[in-house]
């Protein structure tokens, strides 16, 4: 034993010494493989003294401090509370003067902490003259970061600590100096985990970790690492089918797409080794969508019910008009829908069981869009397709989307309507919902914090109005019986133009990266360029709407670090006239 350590074992540790008569009791300890020894306590002043081989602390033998000089195992100090919180997070840090030649002004004091470069000044410290002890309780903004929002120290966390205003027999200044890093002297390696959805742990009957949910339901996952004290806390969550859930790491959260049965994985990160497992069961919803339409010489069909026809086929009957409703109490919300009629166009949307479409006038459906609204729409998707007159059965289109026809003068005969879990799997192809006798756009985007929303066309705006989320990625194609096609590309952050162009349908810009899209550029191609001109213009943060670009022009921003939060695009006759004012359609600095 050194001397310096030998000064503090018998000026601190002996109980004889009546200095330390009620600074709480002593503990100590010799860790081997730390290859440290260190005495301390935990209580009262706590002041406590450890020393480590390569540790060089200077003139540690004129005070203790607690937590100590240089290296401090949080492990080896069991302050661990009934409920389970670490009391040595909240214990008071303190230094005692052992050296009885200096001399103390409280008023004359200066306290400062040091972590990753920031300084805390201490101005609410304790003086125990007796003693010759101060002590505090360090902020609440250095204890954050320190324990890192949890309930216990995290290891590798060094702390500098200074106090001025001392002196010496001679009345020179003397400032103390000293840093402390928390290590762990015997990790301890995780055994397993406990699994909380929305708050909540299960078991089943055999004593096994599960979940019951309904499909559509999202629920926040939560995972209690046991030991709760372990080292490395570190894990991965993995679900066995993901056809049935999906989760989330960056929200933590889990949506059940499916009714079914399967299993989620909590695996150590580490070595990837799987140490619990959550079965999870996804009972089917209780939601239903009923319809019915009104159909030519037949008149008002029975209700149909997820999925089933409504119509007639091989009769050549058109549909007149159409009422949807929802059953069931699984979730809050409604359901509208709006219906292409001939000789009107669109008319207005309607809902929860309303008329869309005519009665008594013989006018034909030729189109029709459907969308959830409320609680329900964050639970499920809603999926329809339509057999339209010589086309035959078209694609699902979901969430407001357009199915069936519009400039042929086709009737629609039949429809099939089905909910789904959010983001589960479509019935059926989606690529061919619906058909224009002109040409048509198509395009969607990717919005910051709500993905992919769902396709518009011809003029409608893609994006959002008002929450200032960015555009992260735009997908546009053309549905048209004439040759050509259409190329795109976007200004990135971070990433400036992208090299090449994307066409027909492919992915401009990123996702999971969290950039935003700040300007874009949109051509035509082939015999389309030679028929059409194609107009865009774009919704930029702090400018709004610009004006519209056309035939490759820029629509956006450079140099701002502005995102773009809404597209609008449009297809022209060859030199007719613009959407709107071609001003400012980019704005540069």
């Amino acid at each position: 034993m050194d001397i310096l350590c030998q000064i503090q074992l018998c000026g601190y540790i002996n109980d004889t010494y009546n200095a330390s008569y009620n600074v709480g009791h002593r503990t100590s300890m010799l860790d081997i493989k730390a290859n440290q020894i260190s005495f301390g306590q935990c209580g009262g002043y706590s002041a406590a003294s450890i020393y480590k081989a390569s540790t060089n602390l200077g003139n540690n033998e004129n005070f203790y401090a607690f937590p100590t000089p240089g290296y401090f195992p949080i492990d080896d100090f069991e302050m661990t509370s009934d409920s389970g919180i670490d009391k040595l997070r909240d214990t008071k840090w303190s230094i005692t003067i052992a050296n009885t030649s200096y001399v103390i002004d409280r008023n004359e004091l200066e306290l400062k902490m040091i972590y990753n470069g920031k300084t805390y000044n201490i101005t609410d410290f304790s003086y125990d003259a007796y003693t010759k002890t101060i002590y505090w309780n360090i902020p609440a903004d250095l204890k954050s970061q320190l324990t890192e929002g949890t309930s216990k120290l995290v290891a590798g966390k060094k702390v500098d600590v200074e106090l001025k205003g001392l002196q010496d027999a001679s009345y020179n200044g003397i400032t103390i100096k000293y840093w402390t890093e928390f290590f762990v002297a015997n990790p301890k390696e995780v055994t397993g985990y406990r699994v909380y959805f929305d708050d909540i742990a299960n078991e089943n009957a055999k004593g096994e970790q599960s979940c019951t949910a309904t499909e559509g339901d999202e629920k926040t996952v939560t995972v209690q690492v046991l030991p709760y004290d372990a080292q490395d806390k570190r894990y991965i969550i993995e679900i066995q089918n993901k056809d049935l859930a999906s989760y989330n790491e960056q929200t933590k959260k889990i949506k059940f797409l499916k009714a079914g049965k399967t299993n989620l994985y909590v695996k150590r990160k580490s070595d990837g080794k799987l140490l619990t497992t959550v079965i999870l069961n996804i009972q089917q919803g209780t939601n239903s969508i009923e319809y019915r339409t009104h159909v030519q010489k037949e008149g008002w069909q029975t209700w149909k019910t997820n999925g089933a026809m409504s119509g007639t086929q091989g009769k050549s009957y058109r549909l007149e008009a159409i009422q949807i409703k929802l059953n069931g109490a699984g979730s809050s919300g409604g359901i509208e829908y709006s219906t292409h009629v001939q000789k009107e166009g669109w008319q207005a949307w309607k809902k929860n069981g309303q008329t869309s479409g005519t009665e008594g006038k013989c006018y034909r459906l030729e189109a029709i869009k459907i969308r959830l609204t409320g609680n329900i729409a964050q639970k499920y998707d809603i999926y329809y397709r339509v057999h339209a007159q010589k086309f035959g059965w078209l694609d699902w289109a979901k969430n407001g989307e357009a199915a069936g026809t519009e400039g042929y003068g086709y009737r629609l005969e039949a429809i099939e309507i089905k909910l789904v879990a959010k983001g589960g799997k479509a019935p059926g192809s989606t690529t061919r919902t619906f058909r224009k006798s002109t040409p048509s756009l198509i395009y969607q985007t990717q919005v910051q914090r709500e993905g992919w929303q769902s396709r518009v066309r011809d003029g409608e705006m893609s994006g959002t109005s008002g929450k200032s989320l960015r555009l992260e990625g735009i997908k546009i194609s053309l549905d048209s019986q004439i040759s050509g096609g259409i190329q795109y590309k976007t200004h990135i952050q971070k990433l400036g133009w992208e090299t090449n162009w994307k066409s027909n349908g492919a992915t401009s810009g990123t996702e999971g990266k969290s950039l935003r899209l700040e300007a874009i550029q949109i051509k035509l191609t082939g015999e389309m360029a030679k028929k059409y001109d194609i107009y865009y213009r774009v919704h930029a943060q702090k400018f709004g709407w610009l004006g519209w670009a056309k035939n490759g022009g820029t629509a956006g921003t450079s140099g701002y670090g502005y995102r773009l939060e809404g597209i609008e695009i449009k297809l022209v006759a060859k030199g007719g006239k613009a959407p709107g004012s071609t001003a400012n359609s980019y704005k540069s600095k």
